[in-house]
């Protein structure tokens, strides 16, 4: 019985010491590795289009099926929509005509990516109208906005210009509210 006794200590001893190796953690697959040599790195588009994702997109009235690679195109396309809309309504109170600028240019960026879209549909007219119809409001409204912001900018650059000039705070025309001679004012008697 002493001999069972003895034996079970050993093989607990054993069993505390293997338990008291920490394991290692498992290396990553060799794909997945940048150093590997057979590693190549995939795009979005190509992940889209290697899993065969289909996606229904709706504009308007309008519906279709985008495939693959469009997926991320038609995304990235109605973004820089949206983007270019706000800027452009921001610009009129802040940042005038550089965030204006920068507007149209989001709208031109959404143009090239709903036009990729609407180049593989040639057959569909309503697709590529579809398509169309975003960029166009959003270039008209940002190069609408742009127009404004010039046309502040050049209207109040001599005042502007007058005022560094002179050293006057107030070019506008307004007064300071404080008046030289000492007179009442009539409105509070």
């Amino acid at each position: 019985m002493s001999e069972d006794f003895n034996n079970l200590e050993e093989e607990n001893d054993v069993q505390e010491d293997a338990s008291s190796d920490t394991p290692e953690a498992p290396e990553p697959p060799r794909s997945w590795r940048p150093d590997d040599p057979n590693f190549k790195p995939v795009t979005i588009e190509q992940a889209f289009e290697e899993a065969q994702v289909t996606s229904t997109a709706i504009i308007g009235k309008t519906s279709f099926t985008l495939k693959g690679a469009e997926i991320p195109q038609f995304q990235a396309g109605r973004r820089f929509t949206i983007i270019s809309q706000v800027v452009a309504g921001v610009s009129l109170f802040f940042g005038g005509v550089l965030l204006s600028a920068l507007a149209v240019v989001f709208a031109f960026m959404a143009r090239d990516k709903f036009s990729r879209i609407a180049a593989a549909r040639p057959n569909n007219p309503e697709v590529q109208k579809a398509l169309t119809r975003p960029w166009i409001i959003a270039m008209v409204i940002s190069i609408g906005i742009l127009i404004l912001n010039i046309l502040a900018m050049v209207y109040l650059y001599p005042m502007v210009a007058d005022s560094l000039q002179s050293g006057s705070l107030y070019p506008f025309g307004g007064a300071t509210g404080a008046t030289g001679t000492g007179a009442t004012n009539a409105t509070w008697g």
